[in-house]
């Protein structure tokens, strides 16, 4: 049995040991609470700054938005102004709380409400950015062209979508575009009016050629009836061919009136080959006072195709000439045009026209299809521009390039088109 005293002391000891423990407990509860206190002194230091930055930020934002030389809007999903800066009030002239909660579009011109509007619809609807061009009211002012920029964002503090809009005032910038189309539109009349003097031009070689040759046959079936000495045979085939003639040049004057007037082309379908062969007639005739040596080669028998006959006729006429000519001026001794015309395949027909002239260099072959390029003291340099318009009208091409024999050449094609539609 244990003794009082040792009992006694027993109980002192474990008084002792709990007291010692409570005391640790309450040291590391103080701990925890100083710890925490200071932990939330610097969340409160944290959150503090967060809001100065913040603050600081938004002032900055305003700033910017206030004193940016672009005008900015804010429209709701009704297209109803919901902020607009500094600049934006004074582009429309109308003070910045007279334009809150006001329909923007009521500031756009009737014709461009509907682009307006698919602008807006398509920013908001695929949350991209988008851009148009149109006309706006300004209250102190006349009407403007702007520039509209808009891209739609999702304002998380009021739930819902929003449109923000740039708009710059592009007026100066269509006023010198409107200039430059009317000065382009003053040279492109002035080009065709000098293009349809070289046309006129060419077409009238070829009326006082066709007049040549009909004057040429009446004189000669009158001779023969006065000397008594003609079959009924040579007079019917003189007078076909006078009847041609007079035929041909009909067209041309109709035809030089409707393109002078319309650009209007003519389609039948026409033989290529025929087609040459006539024209090549034409220019033997011309050429009687420069004799040259004119040669036309094809193989190939070639299907009708879709084209105007005579523009087809006085490209090749004009080409010819131009050889007949840089020929002629060089003084070669023994001048040649081959005719060739060729399948390129079952799609395309090539005619080739290359002379023993003095050529040209092939680093210039684009230059000689620009308007108003000529070697020529007496040209205007339209005649080649025409000519390869006319071939893409078609649907064709016309190229040059040097004569590997010495001389030039020039190409076009002609797709194969069957029918007329």
């Amino acid at each position: 049995m244990i003794a009082i005293n040792e009992f006694k002391n027993l109980r002192r000891r474990a008084e002792e040991v709990l007291k010692e423990q409570s005391n640790q407990e309450s040291y590391h509860l103080i701990k925890e609470l100083n710890l925490h206190q200071v932990e939330l002194e610097m969340q409160n230091e944290d959150l503090m700054n967060a809001q100065h930055a913040l603050q600081y930020s938004k002032d900055k934002s305003i700033s910017v938005y206030e004193l940016s030389p672009i005008a900015y809007f804010t429209f709701d999903s009704d297209g109803l102004i919901s902020e607009v800066n500094q600049v934006g009030s004074n582009l429309l002239g109308i003070k910045k709380e007279s334009l809150i909660n006001r329909c923007f579009s009521r500031y756009v011109l009737a014709g461009y409400q509907s682009v307006f509007s698919q602008c807006c619809m398509r920013a908001f609807n695929e949350m991209s950015a988008q851009t148009c061009e149109l006309k706006l009211l300004r209250w102190t002012g006349p009407e403007f062209y702007a520039q509209i920029d808009c891209k739609a964002i999702y304002n998380l503090l009021l739930g819902k979508k929003e449109l923000l809009v740039f708009i710059t005032d592009i007026s100066d910038q269509k006023s010198s575009e409107e200039s430059r189309n009317q000065e382009q539109k003053k040279m492109a009349a002035l080009d065709r009016m000098q293009s349809m003097n070289e046309l006129i031009n060419s077409i009238s070689r070829t009326q006082n050629h066709s007049l040549t040759v009909i004057k040429n046959y009446v004189y000669g079936c009158i001779r023969r009836i006065e000397t008594n000495n003609f079959s009924l045979d040579d007079l019917l085939s003189s007078l076909k061919k006078v009847s041609e003639q007079a035929r041909l040049l009909s067209e041309v004057i109709l035809r030089m009136k409707s393109f002078t007037s319309k650009g209007i082309f003519t389609y039948e379908l026409g033989n290529i080959h025929s087609i040459i062969n006539e024209t090549v007639a034409l220019i033997n005739f011309e050429t009687s006072e420069f004799p040259i040596s004119l040669i036309y080669e094809s193989s190939t028998v070639f299907p009708s195709t879709k084209l105007d006959k005579l523009h087809i006729q006085q490209i090749i006429l004009n080409l010819a000439r131009n050889s007949i000519e840089a020929m002629r001026d060089a003084q070669v001794a023994d001048p040649k045009l081959v005719i060739e015309s060729v399948l390129l395949n079952d799609e395309l027909i090539e005619i080739s026209m290359c002379d023993n002239g003095p050529g040209f260099n092939d680093e210039n072959t684009d230059y000689l299809f620009e308007p108003h390029c000529t070697t020529k003291p007496y040209g205007i340099g339209l005649g080649l521009s025409v000519s390869r318009s006319i071939i893409e009208k078609h649907g064709g091409q016309l190229t040059a390039k040097t004569n590997p024999t010495g001389g030039a050449c020039f190409l076009f094609t002609l797709p194969i088109v069957e029918s007329i539609s």
